[in-house]
């Protein structure tokens, strides 16, 4: 069966490491290949024309929307999703003034996702983060995904990272 792979944020370069992604899928032969469907669910600048999503093409399927999509369409295809993959860049990492939102797409759709390994130095999100680190080691996992083995963790992992509880949780330690 097909494995749908979201892919976090804007469909671009600057943010994130897809030449990793696409030389993982280079690694995969036909076969592996044919069983992945990536969806978008960011912008994608020049639709189906954007060259990350026809380097992607020319190895696997992928659906893309041009341009932004709504909050609508958002929920709508992550929902469709198995699992994400935020390919962030080193300088882009979680936690640093120019991090990526996708942590928070992650736990919105509760949804595990693939990362680099750097992203979460100290495995502190393990029970949803599935790591990697390089190309052929995205290779392997990516040829190993099973659809029974991705289910989340429980709503209850998910629901301490929602704005609402951090919040509650915020003001009961500071007293507010």
């Amino acid at each position: 069966s097909i494995i749908t792979i979201g892919l976090t944020g804007q469909l671009e370069s600057d943010r994130r490491n897809y030449s990793d992604l696409i030389a993982a899928l280079k690694l995969l032969n036909i076969s592996e290949r044919s069983k992945l469907l990536f969806m978008s669910l960011g912008g994608v600048p020049y639709g189906k024309k954007n060259s990350i999503a026809e380097e992607i093409s020319n190895l696997a399927q992928i659906d893309v929307i041009g341009g932004f999509i709504t909050p609508k369409e958002f929920i709508q295809r992550g929902n469709r999703c198995d699992i994400l993959i935020s390919p962030l860049k080193k300088e882009f990492e979680y936690g640093t003034y120019k991090g990526s939102g996708t942590w928070g797409d992650a736990v919105y759709l509760k949804k595990k996702m693939l990362v680099p390994s750097f992203c979460d130095p100290m495995k502190e999100f393990k029970k949803t983060f599935i790591y990697y680190d390089g190309p052929k080691n995205l290779a392997d996992i990516l040829s190993k995904l099973d659809k029974k083995k991705l289910n989340s963790a429980d709503d209850e992992y998910y629901n301490k990272f929602m704005s609402y509880n951090v919040y509650s949780n915020l003001r009961k330690i500071h007293k507010i």
